[in-house]
């Protein structure tokens, strides 16, 4: 029975494979991590945002029998789709770092500058996450924008043990707000849904793990090279004494 030809080549040079292993995974390594450092490898969902305009119910005329008048109808509510909300944040963090979750509402161009003022001035939005202190904690207004943004908000994430998390992104109307419902709205009554979750996970870890996953990248590609070397000058050792033989 014949052995396989590549037996004895696995054999010798079992050093220098597995050199060439660890150094690629300590460039794999170092290449995620990079990645994961980088602004542009934060994890991000997107969704539409609907927006439903209402006009308010007409009151009934003074000197009119409420019980005989029928009851005002408001119109139809305009629905107006032309927002996007961008949730975004870094998927992993050590359970000891404060992390940073930035909200960027979109517009679409043919958006009307008038709407576009007013869906600000009109929205509202809350992140919630179970088992995460989240800061602000309370519903605030998107209205600083930037070049990119027609309105921004940020909240900072703080995570009290490891485990995965989920933040979820709520937003509200400033018409749904107490002091705004208790009176008669005298302008048009908007309303805020999105057309899917925007939802955003987070991983954090221990600050082991964090350090951990850090320095493997380093650690293996040098333990690659060093066996690479070793197993070269073996090989050459070999080849000497073979030809002094």
């Amino acid at each position: 029975m014949h052995s396989s030809p590549t037996r004895p080549f696995l054999l010798r040079h079992w050093g220098l494979l597995l050199g060439l292993l660890l150094i690629a995974a300590g460039l794999l390594g170092g290449y995620y991590q990079q990645r994961a450092k980088s602004p542009s490898a934060r994890s991000q969902t997107a969704t539409g945002l609907r927006c439903k305009i209402s006009a308010p119910a007409l009151p009934p005329p003074a000197g009119s029998n409420p019980s005989a008048a029928p009851t005002p109808h408001a119109a139809e509510p305009t629905l107006l789709t032309g927002a996007t909300l961008i949730l975004s944040g870094p998927p992993k963090a050590s359970v000891d770092d404060t992390v940073v979750v930035r909200l960027c509402v979109e517009s679409k161009p043919e958006l009307p500058q008038q709407r576009r003022e007013a869906l600000i001035e009109h929205l509202l939005v809350q992140l919630s996450a179970v088992g995460l202190q989240v800061e602000p904690h309370q519903k605030i207004p998107a209205a600083a924008s930037s070049p990119q943004c027609l309105g921004t908000a940020e909240w900072t994430v703080r995570a009290t043990a490891p485990g995965h998390y989920t933040a979820v992104l709520v937003p509200e109307s400033t018409d749904q707000q107490p002091k705004r419902s208790a009176a008669t709205p005298s302008k048009l009554i908007w309303d805020f849904d999105l057309e899917q979750p925007a939802q955003l996970n987070i991983q954090f870890q221990t600050a082991w793990s964090d350090s951990m996953q850090k320095i493997w990248a380093p650690v293996s590609a040098m333990l690659g090279i060093v066996l690479v070397i070793t197993q070269i000058m073996l090989n050459l050792q070999q080849r000497k004494k073979s030809q002094v033989a």
